[in-house]
């Protein structure tokens, strides 16, 4: 019994004990469990919130970084518009700069060249009138049966220097002198044959083929009568002025240069729209310009009589078949007096006929393209051309056409009839009260400006 209580013991000890092992490392596992468990959680949670910061920081590095290339490049952006606005409006200002100055270097050269028909070009037809004094001063006979040798060699020169397209003498005849008069230009005096040596003169000079027609020849007639004309249709005649159409006093035309018809030769200029001023030229014993004469356009065949005759005389003063254009002309009236002593008397007129266009052809430079010239005078009348390059001259129209957005850009010339003209005498020749005066302004045009307008900074501002 006693050993069996033993062994019982025993076995009871060693259950225990193993009982006992299992519950001990069951704690120890429990213990290391909570150990671990309330050891380690402080460590990851440290090591997690360190690598949260490391990519704060670097987040906001990348945006740093990124911000910094945003300032770079909207800096170099500035740079790159300001110097390019900076190349814009230095070029544009070039630009403006250089036209400015042409269009003041253009306007300069053609005041000048306005100043110059009354000291140059009517200065020298006046040198034709003072030819004129002087051959009537040594001639046998006084005015009007004066005719000036060779005419047409001398008006040649006349019409080159002058720019004139016709120069004609037109004698003060009374209503005393006019039938010796009409019988004088029929005579085989001297220089009365003017007529045939202007035919043979242009043949020779070769203008005869711009001449439409020279009509029929009176030479041959017992006299011919003063006349005027009655209409401008191609129809239109020459009429003998009648004796209940007779006046005190006639200005027919006489020598002329070029000649065109026998059908203008003694025609009365008082009978016409010329009469007004050959009348003031011959009572003031001056200078006056008449006004702007204006036809319908067309060529030497017109239908019109005048715009036949401008065509024809344009024609010839170009060298080839022109047509002329509608635009001004004007008549200019010289005296040719009795001598060169004081109290002198007018006794005929020296009469040029101007195209207004032709006497700025080629007084400016081909880059002066698009200049608008405004023609004016003191009659209430205007007109606008147009210059381009190669002296080119262009009518517009007529009227104050220039275009409004440059009327600040103005250039005005001198009055034309201002001074006196050289005439061989200590006072000179003066211009008369009777007459238009003119001037002329100038302006720049859109055409013009375009020309200074570079592409340099639309090209730079657009890269």
């Amino acid at each position: 019994m006693t050993g069996k209580k033993v062994e019982q013991e025993e076995t009871q000890s060693i259950s225990s004990s193993f009982s006992g092992s299992g519950s001990s490392k069951s704690a120890n596992q429990r213990i290391d469990s909570s150990s671990y468990s309330t050891s380690d959680s402080p460590r990851s949670t440290a090591q997690f919130s360190h690598g949260s910061d490391k990519g704060e920081l670097a987040k906001k590095e990348t945006e740093n970084v990124n911000r910094l290339r945003f300032i770079v490049l909207a800096i170099l952006t500035m740079v790159a518009v300001g110097v390019s606005v900076l190349v814009y409006f230095i070029t544009k200002q070039t630009g403006e700069e250089e036209m400015e100055s042409q269009f003041f270097s253009v306007s300069s050269r053609l005041v000048d060249a306005f100043v110059a028909i009354r000291t140059e070009r009517i200065a020298t037809l006046a040198s034709l009138a003072i030819a004129a004094i002087a051959h009537g001063v040594d001639h046998s006979r006084d005015w009007p049966f004066v005719s000036l040798s060779f005419y047409q060699q001398r008006a040649y020169t006349a019409k080159l220097n002058s720019g004139a397209l016709q120069v004609s003498i037109a004698p003060f005849v009374s209503n005393e002198t006019r039938s010796a008069w009409e019988e004088y230009i029929v005579s085989d005096e001297a220089e009365v044959d003017w007529i045939e040596q202007s035919v043979a003169y242009q043949e020779e000079v070769g203008i005869d083929p711009f001449i439409k027609d020279y009509g029929q020849n009176f030479r041959n007639d017992r006299f011919h009568s003063i006349k005027r004309w009655y209409g401008e249709s191609i129809d239109a005649r020459a009429v003998p002025l009648l004796d209940k159409d007779q006046a005190m006093s006639y200005i027919p035309f006489w020598e002329m240069s070029p000649f065109l018809t026998y059908d203008d030769v003694n025609i009365d200029m008082l009978h016409d729209e010329r009469g007004v001023y050959g009348k003031a030229c011959i009572e003031e014993g001056a200078i006056i310009i008449g006004n702007m004469t204006q036809r319908p356009s067309g060529g030497i065949d017109s239908d019109n009589r005048i715009t036949s005759t401008f065509a024809q005389l344009l024609s010839i003063e170009k060298g080839r078949k022109v047509d002329y254009e509608g635009d001004p002309m004007s008549h200019i009236f010289i005296p040719i007096f009795d001598s060169f002593e004081s109290g002198r008397r007018a006794r005929a007129l020296l009469v040029g006929l101007f195209n207004w266009g032709i006497l700025f052809r080629g007084t400016v430079p081909e880059a002066a393209a698009g200049i608008d010239l405004v023609l004016r005078n003191e009659c209430q009348q205007s007109f606008t051309y147009r210059l381009y390059g190669e002296g080119e001259v262009l009518p517009v129209g007529e009227g104050d056409l220039h275009e409004p957005a440059f009327s600040e850009w103005e250039v005005q010339t001198p009055v034309l009839m201002s001074g006196e003209t050289a005439d061989g005498t200590r006072d000179g020749l003066p211009f008369g009260t009777s007459g238009c005066d003119y001037f002329m302004s100038i302006y720049p045009s859109q055409v013009f400006v375009e020309q200074y307008k570079s592409p340099i900074p639309a090209i730079v501002v657009s890269v």
